[in-house]
């Protein structure tokens, strides 16, 4: 793939993204809240068992769940759009610094694609969970708190990455000009 395609699918995604960041802050999250009590989503929690996560259901009631499903639906769409913009900026970013190593090309593209992969099988589990409450869910939570867990590790990884990127293209033009 040529570097201006690499740039304009970049630059397209971040656009995606930055547009689910704000349709999720400033309508989807503010609604969830208005009508639980507590607001908490559980994807966006970390370190959680069953003493935190029952109540926190609890206070969903079943308007809360029905719309927690709904923007989980949503939520399929989410992982694709920041990991193909993490996938896709590292590439374009690797390329402008002439990287060519298969092995650290493969290091990029997979930390970029694991947190939409962590971030699916939280969501299963989630949905799991919010399907089989007030039975028992016990032995759901320990496996929806490693996959929230590691989506935020990956996640912010990616990020990490592609800022030590984009420090190698500055380090490299002050090279150039100096």
């Amino acid at each position: 793939m040529k570097i201006r395609q690499l740039r304009t699918l970049s630059f397209l995604f971040l656009i995606g993204m930055l547009t689910f960041e704000l349709i999720w802050t400033f309508i989807l999250i503010p609604h969830f809240k208005s009508i639980t009590p507590d607001g908490k989503m559980i994807d966006m929690m970390i370190g959680y068992d069953a003493k935190t996560i029952n109540p926190v259901l609890a206070s969903y009631g079943y308007e809360g769940i029905t719309y927690y499903k709904f923007l989980q639906i949503i939520d399929l769409f989410f992982p694709l759009v920041y990991s193909g913009f993490l996938f896709f900026s590292a590439l374009f970013l690797l390329r402008i610094n002439k990287i060519q190593n298969k092995i650290i090309l493969s290091y990029f593209k997979t930390i970029a694609l694991l947190p939409a992969l962590f971030d699916y099988f939280e969501n299963y589990f989630i949905h799991r969970m919010l399907v089989g409450f007030p039975n028992d869910i016990t032995h759901l939570i320990p496996y929806s708190n490693f996959m929230t867990l590691m989506k935020f590790i990956f996640f912010c990884l990616g990020f990490v990455n592609l800022f030590f990127l984009v420090g190698r293209v500055i380090q490299n033009k002050l090279v150039k000009f100096s």
